[in-house]
């Protein structure tokens, strides 16, 4: 296939024909583009887990610091197991911290320093794996490991000029009225896990309320080490093993939604 633009063909590049750091700089200088619901940021920085060590490419933030993505830009040509599969397993698994926070606010524009501080200190990135033609037998093994596979075909046309075209899967938004998922700690019941953070609007110390079944529950926030939870100044009135969500309602008000479905 190919495709006419602006009276001009562009043919597509074949996977063995394009240099590995080609498609990335045009998927890296073009993510704003490709993906406009996120912060998208430049990542090339080690990051490790039990697994090794690998540097991804990009990372894509939500706009309003909920969560976000690690992005391992990849050729079709590249072996699953032996090449795709180990940078997810790390990336998915990884350890994030203050010096991922400082590289990230020093390749973005305009990003929240205290903000994405909040996010990584929440739940784990996802991983999307962005590859240059379309690779069934990859999507399920990686989404296994939570991860998701955007396709990015590239197409040139005789001048040198470029055409990307975008299918496969994409990173989801959510709601703007959700804040965080949480729950109840395992290890821990009386405390609340937060996934996202960013989004309470509140340091460590720091109080809020939130309704339940149209009664008001107050909490305290607890930020230890990477993690943060909420502490109930009262009897814990949540259920155990059951995952919540935190809504901002259209007053500011801060409100549980039991979840019913998994993610």
């Amino acid at each position: 296939m190919r495709l006419l633009f602006d009276h001009e063909w562009y043919e597509p590049v074949s996977s063995e024909g394009q240099r590995e750091s080609d498609f990335e700089e045009l998927v890296i200088g073009r993510a704003t583009s490709l993906f406009p619901d996120f912060h998208a940021v430049r990542f090339k920085t080690p990051v490790e887990s039990e697994e090794g060590r690998k540097i991804p490419d990009l990372a894509l933030v939500d706009c309003n610091y909920r969560y976000w993505w690690v992005v391992e830009v990849e050729m079709a040509h590249h072996s699953l197991d032996h090449h795709v599969i180990p940078q997810v397993e790390v990336f998915s698994r990884g350890k994030y911290g203050p010096e991922h926070c400082d590289y990230l606010v020093e390749n973005g524009d305009a990003l929240d320093h205290a903000a994405l501080s909040d996010m990584i200190k929440g739940a784990q990135p996802r991983v999307l794996v962005v590859v240059n033609r379309s690779v069934p037998c990859w999507i399920e093994p990686i989404r296994r490991l939570e991860g998701l596979v955007a396709v990015v075909e590239v197409f040139r046309s005789e001048r040198n000029r470029h055409i990307l075209r975008i299918n496969g899967d994409y990173p989801s938004t959510s709601d703007a009225s959700l804040v965080t998922y949480c729950r109840l700690d395992s290890a821990i019941p009386r405390l609340l896990q937060i996934d996202s953070p960013a989004g309470l609007g509140i340091g460590s110390g720091e109080r809020l309320s939130i309704l339940l079944d149209g009664g008001l529950t107050n909490w305290e926030r607890l930020d230890i080490q990477d993690r943060v939870w909420l502490n109930p100044s009262e009897r814990n009135p949540l259920t155990a093993n059951q995952e919540y969500l935190i809504l901002k309602e259209v007053n500011g008000q801060f409100a549980f939604k039991r979840v019913q479905d998994s993610r």
